[in-house]
C-alpha cells in the first residue's frame, strides 16, 4: 500500500485544520488542595485526542503531577475552540477545578517555574483515547494554578503510521 490509499493516510507533524486549544484559566489557591487542569475526549467515536503543547501558568516553580485517567474528573470549566474560527468544536473539554485533593498516583512528573511552556511537535505529551482525560495537577497547595493545552482530534486508524 502506498501513502495516500485508505487506511494508510500518515500522521505527522502538526495539522492546524485539526486542532483545538482550551484553558482551564488561572485557578485559585485553596489550602490543603493542588489545583487540576484536564482534557477530557468527549468523543463517541474512534477518536483519540493528540496532546500537542502544554502551557503552565503557576505563582511559584512547582512540581506537576501528569497522568491518565478512566473517567472525568472535573465539572466546572468548559474552555476549548477550533484553531479556525469557522471549524466546529471538537471533542475536546478542557476543565479546571482548584478544590481537588492532590492526586498521589500519576503517570510521570516535572518541575514547572512561573511559566513553563514545553512544546511536542513531533512527538506528543499525550494520547487521550474516548471517555479518558489527560490531566495536569499542581503539587503545591495554596497556589494559584492555570493550564492551556493544544490538541489534535484524529481518527485512532491514523496512529498506525504516527511513528514513520
Amino acid at each position: 500500500m502506498a501513502e495516500g490509499d485508505p487506511g494508510t493516510r500518515r500522521y505527522k507533524w502538526f495539522r492546524p485544520r485539526q486542532a483545538h486549544r482550551g484553558t482551564t484559566g488561572q485557578l485559585g489557591a485553596v489550602a490543603a488542595h493542588g489545583s487540576l487542569g484536564e482534557l477530557y475526549n468527549s468523543s463517541s467515536g474512534p477518536t483519540v485526542l493528540v496532546v500537542r503543547g502544554l502551557v503552565i501558568a503557576a505563582t511559584a516553580t512547582t512540581l506537576v503531577n501528569c497522568g491518565n485517567s478512566a473517567a472525568r474528573l472535573t465539572t466546572n470549566n468548559v474552555r476549548s475552540a477550533a484553531y479556525f474560527g469557522s471549524n466546529p468544536a471538537g471533542a475536546g473539554i478542557v476543565d479546571g477545578s482548584s478544590a481537588l485533593p492532590v492526586i498521589t498516583t500519576f503517570d510521570f512528573q516535572f518541575v514547572a517555574a512561573t511559566t513553563f511552556t514545553p512544546v511536542f511537535a513531533d512527538f506528543p505529551l499525550a494520547i487521550v483515547e474516548p471517555g479518558w482525560s489527560f490531566y495536569v495537577q499542581d503539587n503545591t497547595a495554596n497556589q494559584a494554578f492555570g493550564a492551556s493545552f493544544i490538541w489534535e482530534e484524529v481518527s485512532i486508524d491514523e496512529l498506525e503510521y504516527f511513528y514513520f
